[in-house]
């Protein structure tokens, strides 16, 4: 069974209210809190994920990020 396709996904909050302000705090993000996030979808079926409009920021970037 193929998985689902959720096609406007935010795992990214950005601005000076999410706390996500730097460059910091995002690689902080991404290492301490977007797997558990990506997890969640991956345990209700959801297999892909494309960014909603506005993020920026694209898959490599993201692993580049995560693994310094």
């Amino acid at each position: 069974m193929p998985g689902l396709i959720d096609s406007h996904v935010h795992l990214f909050p950005m601005g000076s209210t999410t706390g996500i302000d730097s460059d910091a705090a995002l690689k902080q993000y991404i290492r301490d809190e977007l797997p558990a996030r990506l997890h969640d979808y991956l345990e209700h079926g959801v297999t892909t994920t494309l960014p909603g409009a506005g993020t920026g920021i694209a898959a490599s970037t993201v692993s580049a990020m995560g693994e310094e």
